[in-house]
């Protein structure tokens, strides 16, 4: 019953079906050189397989779908749609210069964002396009380092930077908001996952230190 209070449509999973299209075929659209070139799956990936494994995760950290979506669609729509309403989008450079940084709670998060010459469709039939690209960083705290250090301390140094990367850097677009609220859908190993454990650290949604050491990509330690 946790699992159905953390996402409701999780049950639609369990039928086999996402909105209107078999699983199979959301798989197959979310491979690679499909609907996008890098895909919205690795290769060998399936979407139940991913959606479960982030359902996990998301369960560990004592979050929701929605909960985890809110910063998404706050800097994705709220903020990108209004600057671009009041013509704050740099059409010559096709990036968006207004907003570089967000503070919060004494915290520093930057955004890059840029608009695309393509659209990105969905896999799934929900009508949701995408047009633009946005990157999200924090930088650790010496705390956290030091829980890093501390429980994977045997990692060699590339990868535990590859740890770093995926907790701190988050590659997304307006797509992804949806995704994450309507399906727990964050994407496979791809450079465009969302993955929720970055979600929670950017956005200080942070329950993750009373959680089970969630590990991104789909695995709980």
């Amino acid at each position: 019953m946790h699992s159905l209070r953390v996402h409701a449509t999780f049950l639609a999973i369990v039928c086999l079906t996402l909105t209107g299209r078999a699983v199979g075929e959301n798989t197959e659209l979310g491979r690679p050189g499909r609907l996008s070139t890098g895909g919205l799956l690795g290769a060998g990936e399936d979407i139940v397989s991913v959606v479960k494994a982030d359902n996990r995760i998301v369960t560990a950290l004592g979050l929701t779908h929605p909960e985890l979506a809110r910063p998404l669609f706050h800097i994705c729509w709220n903020m990108m749609n209004t600057d671009i309403d009041l013509n704050r989008w740099h059409m010559p450079e096709h990036r968006w210069r207004n907003v570089t940084a967000l503070l919060g709670h004494g915290r520093t998060v930057t955004v890059v964002a840029g608009d695309t010459k393509g659209v990105q469709q969905s896999i799934f039939s929900d009508g949701i396009e995408g047009f633009f690209w946005i990157e999200i960083n924090r930088d650790l705290t010496e705390q956290e380092r030091a829980f890093l250090g501390k429980r994977y301390g045997h990692l060699e140094p590339r990868q535990m930077d590859a740890l770093v990367r995926a907790l701190t850097h988050i590659r997304t677009g307006e797509m992804e908001p949806h995704h994450v609220m309507w399906y727990g859908f964050y994407e496979g190993k791809t450079s465009w996952r969302t993955d929720p454990i970055a979600i929670a650290l950017s956005s200080d949604c942070g329950r993750w230190r009373r959680s089970r050491r969630p590990s991104p990509g789909g695995s709980t330690t």
